[in-house]
Formats: C-alpha cells, sequence, structure tokens
C-alpha cells in the first residue's frame, strides 16, 4: 500500500476530539454507535453501554410521548439553518460570484430567512442558495452540511475537497457534468463554510420518468431515452483512468495537482480518529479489505452496532471478506472512476423526453476495477432478489451493443456481485435472502439455490460460526461478549405511538410548505446537490 498523498487542507497535528458524534446522554462522553440508527421513539443516538441499557435508553422502560432528541428528527438541517445564514455575508458572495464571471452582473440572490426557506434548498448534505446573473445564467452556492453527517471538520473538509478535485478532473477530460467553481483565494465570504458554486441545471429526477414501483420494471419512451444517453456518458468517463493507485482524486502540493490520494468512505469515514482516511491503494481489492477490516474493528472496539447486533454483523464482515478475496476482477487494473452514490435523486433528466443533463453530487467517487466501475446502478435492477436482471438493465446492455461496446455490455450482464456487496457493506443490508443471493453471485452460482442454504438467519450464523471460529480471533472475543439474555424490544407507550408520530412529521412538513418563502417556488425539486 502506498502512503497517502497530501492534500491541500492536510494539518500535521491531530485536531482536538470533539463530540461530534457523542452519546445523547449528557452523562455520557462515549461516541454514539457509527451505523446504528436513530431510535425511532425518542430520537436518540447512543453508544454500545447504553443502546440496549434499560436503565438508561428510557424507550425500554418508559418512551416519552414524543421524540427527545434532535438526532432523530427528521428535519433535523434545520438546526444548522441559523449558523449559516448567521455567517453568509451576501455582499461578499455578490463580490466573489461577479469576480468569477468578469463581465456579468448578479443581479438576485435568493435569500432565505428562516430554517423553513430552505425547504426546497436543502439535499441530504448541503444546502443551495440561488444566485442569477444579468445573462440568464444561474448558479448554485451549494454549503456543506454538518449536523447530519456526525463526522469531525477536518475529515468533512477532505471530503470537500476530494470532490472538488474531482469535479475539476472530470471537467478537463471533457466530461459532462455541471461546472463548477471553488472558493477563490481572497474570498471575503467567511472561512467557517464549506461551499462551491456551480451551475444551477434545471430539470427533472429519474423517479419522475420510471415507474415508482416494485413490481412495475416497464420502461417509458423517455426511460429508454435516458438509458441510451447514461451508456453514452459512462463511455465518456472511461477516458479517466488511473494507471496506478486506487483511491480518490484530491488536491497536492501548493499548485494544486490533481493526484489519486486517500479514499473517501461513502457517507461516513470509517476511521474515527485522525487522520480519518487511508489510502491510496495499490489495487481494488486491497481498497475493499480495508473497508471490511475497518468495520470489524468498529465493531471490536465497540463503536459499530448495538451488543445484540455485533455478532450478526462481525459474521457479516468475514462473509463479504471471503468473498472480496476470491474476486479476481479487483486485483487488476487500470482503475476507473465510479460514483459510489448513484441513486435516482443524483441524476437530473428533462422530464418529458428523457435527455440527461447531468450527473451531481461526485463528493465519494473513487477508483476501482472497470468490471465494477461499469456495472448497472444499483436501482437498475428489479428487485434486491430478484433473479432478472430488470428491464432497465437490459436496455443498458443493448444501448452498450448499438455503441459497438460488447464488453461494458458484459460488465453489466456480470455486475450483479458489485451491486450487493456495496449495498451489504455501504448501506448494512443483513436480509437472510439477500446475503445467500450475495454468495451465489460471487460463486456464479445456479439460479436454484443449494441444498445446504440456510433457510433461517440462525442457521445462516451458526453455519459462519463454525466456518470462522477456528480462524478469527476477533470472532471469538465477540462470541464470548454477546448478551446473555435476550434484549428487550423498544416498548411503545401506546400502540398508536407510530401512527402518532408520522402524523406529526406531515405536520411539520406542512407547516414547512406553508412558510416557504414564494421566491423559493421557481427552483427545481433538490432530493439532494444541484
Amino acid at each position: 500500500m502506498q502512503s497517502p498523498t497530501p492534500m491541500v487542507e492536510m494539518e500535521s497535528e491531530q485536531p482536538f476530539k470533539y463530540d461530534y458524534a457523542k452519546c445523547d446522554l449528557d452523562y455520557c462522553d462515549n461516541y454514539a454507535l457509527h451505523m446504528q440508527n436513530a431510535c425511532y421513539v425518542c430520537g436518540g443516538t447512543y453508544c454500545f453501554e447504553h443502546v440496549e441499557d434499560t436503565h438508561h435508553h428510557i424507550c425500554f422502560t418508559d418512551p416519552p410521548e414524543q421524540k427527545i432528541y434532535k438526532s432523530g428528527d427528521m428535519f433535523s438541517w434545520r438546526f444548522d439553518v441559523p449558523e449559516i445564514l448567521k455567517l453568509i455575508d451576501y455582499d461578499a458572495v455578490v463580490e466573489e460570484v461577479e469576480g468569477l464571471r468578469p463581465g456579468h452582473k448578479c443581479i438576485e440572490i435568493i435569500k432565505p430567512r428562516m430554517h423553513r426557506s430552505f425547504i426546497r434548498m436543502v439535499g441530504s448534505f448541503n444546502f443551495h442558495i440561488a444566485i442569477y446573473f444579468d445573462d440568464g445564467v444561474k448558479w448554485v452556492m451549494r454549503i456543506r452540511r454538518t449536523s447530519a453527517r456526525h463526522q469531525p471538520e477536518l475529515a468533512i473538509s477532505h471530503c470537500h475537497s476530494s470532490e472538488l478535485a474531482t469535479l475539476k478532473a472530470l471537467e478537463d477530460a471533457g466530461v459532462k457534468i455541471p461546472k463548477s467553481y471553488e472558493r477563490p483565494n481572497n474570498s471575503k465570504v467567511s472561512k467557517y463554510l464549506l461551499y462551491l458554486y456551480q451551475d444551477l441545471i434545471e430539470g427533472s429526477r429519474t423517479w419522475d420518468i420510471f415507474p415508482i414501483s416494485y413490481n412495475d420494471d416497464s420502461l417509458t419512451p423517455a426511460g429508454t431515452r435516458f438509458i441510451q444517453d447514461y451508456a453514452a456518458w459512462m463511455i465518456s468517463l472511461e477516458k479517466i483512468v488511473s494507471h496506478g493507485s486506487v483511491g480518490s482524486f484530491c488536491f497536492s502540493g501548493n499548485d494544486k495537482q490533481i493526484v489519486v490520494g486517500p479514499h473517501i468512505d461513502h457517507i461516513m469515514n470509517l476511521n474515527l480518529d485522525f487522520p480519518y482516511y487511508a489510502g491510496p491503494f495499490d489495487t481494488a481489492k486491497e481498497r475493499w479489505i480495508y473497508i471490511i477490516e475497518s468495520r470489524m474493528k468498529l465493531i471490536l472496539d465497540k463503536r459499530e452496532v448495538s451488543p445484540s447486533q455485533e455478532l450478526l454483523q462481525y459474521l457479516i464482515m468475514l462473509e463479504m471478506r471471503e468473498l472480496v478475496y476470491g474476486c479476481a476482477e479487483f486485483d487488476h487494473g487500470p482503475w476507473y472512476l465510479k460514483h459510489y452514490d448513484l441513486h435516482q435523486g443524483n441524476f437530473i433528466v428533462d422530464g418529458d423526453s428523457g435527455e440527461m443533463k447531468a450527473i451531481i453530487d461526485w463528493e465519494w467517487a473513487s477508483f476501482t476495477c472497470k468490471e465494477e466501475a461499469f456495472a448497472a446502478p444499483p436501482w437498475f435492477s428489479k428487485e434486491e432478489t430478484d433473479d432478472h436482471i430488470g428491464n432497465k438493465a437490459e436496455e443498458l446492455i443493448k444501448a452498450y451493443e448499438n455503441l459497438g461496446r460488447q464488453d461494458l455490455a458484459e460488465f453489466v450482464r456480470n455486475g450483479d456481485k458489485f451491486k450487493r456487496l456495496d449495498n451489504v457493506l455501504l448501506h448494512s443490508v443483513k436480509d437472510l435472502n439477500y446475503l445467500n443471493d450475495t454468495r451465489r453471485a460471487f460463486f456464479q452460482l445456479p439460479g436454484d439455490q443449494p441444498e445446504d442454504t440456510p433457510t433461517t438467519i440462525e442457521q445462516w450464523m451458526e453455519m459462519r460460526i463454525t466456518r470462522y471460529i477456528d480462524i478469527d480471533q476477533g470472532l471469538r472475543v465477540i462470541f464470548e461478549r454477546r448478551p446473555s439474555t435476550k434484549v428487550p424490544q423498544l416498548r411503545r407507550r401506546s400502540s398508536f405511538i407510530r401512527e402518532k408520530l408520522a402524523k406529526e412529521q406531515e405536520q411539520e412538513r406542512k407547516k414547512i410548505n406553508e412558510q416557504v418563502d414564494p421566491a423559493d417556488y421557481h427552483l427545481p425539486d433538490s432530493d439532494d446537490e444541484t
């Protein structure tokens, strides 16, 4: 493995520890569990010691009538807004964008006055402020959120810098993406804001041109056009190649040369301590093994999942490591850039024709083998456990063949294992059928399950314990400390508590929509970055 390539913002000294992901209990200084969702009753995120402790997690014994912690608030972005509004100097923004577009005047900036004004301009990890020029050009100022990430600020800064480098590399190679502009060196905007400017691409998301149904995999003419455009666009991405290292793009040195540097982890950094990211790696296999073994270490350190879930999660990591070790495609380059967040909200399309106008949100892009890079996006499959590749994937195969790229068509045909690996490791899928199908995909087994296929998750676990207990010390540690008694179910104060919470959330949505600034309504819908 090569040593990490330094990034521009990399500091030589470790920053102080602060409670960016602390257990929600005021009297606890431990980190909240890395991959444990907030409690749906109280909204709290807890550490390993308290998440299933009936004396501390009140939902086991005396659940509250409503959420009491902001971690579980579905509108948690509103807690970022007051700080962002306080930091934004709009005069400085106007001066900055006019400097980036000499000869043009900024004629309007949509200025949100309160958190409800952001409702149509907030994504999973960014806020957006619309900027209008005198020649009709529109930009967005895309500002990083912090509360949604539960990450150290320096880790978020490294991720932001990596995305800027990726966007610059794509633009320099002539790949069609929204043009981006980073903060200039003479910026007067607050240094505490992480942001970039980007062309505002108006359009729809792909869920507008595909039926939203698990039982309907049909294609509309617009859907077919989109897939054809996507195939041609992927061929243009093929020119982005790394002949040496596997990792993510970053800037190096004062001249900001774009190089392959540390791998930027998906959603949350796997190393919770400085320097947060590892790499670059020699092969895609090394990179995947790093991801898996980082998760295993988090489990052993009691920082990943709850006591009742850690044995299953650790066994899943052992299984995935075995499958990755046996995957020959991960051994050999050259390496190709993969967008690791290709959900439907990150495609901008013409809602009528299906023309693909842009692919956005490149913060987790990283290099991998060509077979994985050109596998179909996960949502092209009809169902997560369906053997049929899906009409969207079939159409993508046809599009590649029509473009004379039989090799890329084969990658789509054989790409199921990469989708499954991604879902298990990066999205914590632990459904029994999905785990069985993942193993089958890696070993290229026929559609019918072998006779020794486990039929319950308990049976699956027993088979893996038998397989790994003598060869993995970590498993023995987990096995010995597993709870001796069954964890009680979270108590609900009444049978309608979930309905009550759902009604509260719907009321909050309506309240926000009623009070949003009218000026915001001409902006395109945005589930994520635009």
